[in-house]
């Protein structure tokens, strides 16, 4: 074999890899909800246009550069003491993505700051009912949990914690919840890299 047909085997197989790779890290499987690269579009649930406050304890949510899984910001949630009867609730109304019906769960990536587990959960109101749907909580043990998965069509609730219906395609969604809950000294949980699933 020639310099000629070595120069071009060697650049035939340069382009397939580089196809490849392109192909493996533009998955359209995923969607990146959030990534906190553009601003902040989540707050409290108190300062929200939801306006509640009943048994929340979220105190304050704003961007941290100090951590991230995914680009250079994430959010910084900062929650107060709670017991059963509380949670810490932070909204976002401005969804870049608000129809969820066509992806089966939510990942998202979390660093708990504190010394104890924290349960956290996604809500999400839709607009067409305006029903609250809550996904299965996860237990996030102190430090970074990475790709932690919420189903959004298994085990799904609504407010009365009965059992409902997975929100259906075309659906658009009025706002998204993050919710810290249970019995906890409060503190400050950092979230970046938020992704819907197919």
């Amino acid at each position: 074999m020639g310099f000629r047909s070595k120069s071009l085997v060697c650049l035939l197989a340069f382009l397939l890899l580089s196809s490849f790779s392109f192909s493996q890290g533009t998955n359209k499987s995923t969607f990146l909800l959030d990534g906190f690269e553009d601003g902040n579009f989540w707050t409290t649930a108190a300062d929200s246009s939801l306006n509640w406050t009943a048994s929340n304890m979220a105190l304050e949510c704003s961007i941290n550069s100090d951590w991230c899984t995914q680009g250079k910001k994430c959010a910084e949630f900062s929650f107060g003491p709670m017991n059963k009867v509380h949670q810490a609730s932070f909204a976002c109304t401005e969804l870049f993505e608000p129809d969820w019906g066509k992806y089966r769960e939510i990942v998202i990536d979390f660093n708990n700051t504190g010394a104890q587990a924290i349960s956290v959960n996604v809500a999400f109101l839709d607009r067409e009912n305006w029903n609250w749907t809550v996904c299965k909580s996860a237990l996030l043990e102190p430090g970074e949990n990475r790709d932690v998965r919420f189903s959004l069509v298994e085990n799904i609730r609504n407010r009365k914690n009965e059992k409902a219906e997975a929100i259906q395609s075309g659906n658009e969604l009025y706002c998204a919840l993050i919710q810290i809950i249970g019995n906890n000294k409060g503190g400050t949980l950092l979230v970046d890299n938020i992704r819907l699933v197919k």
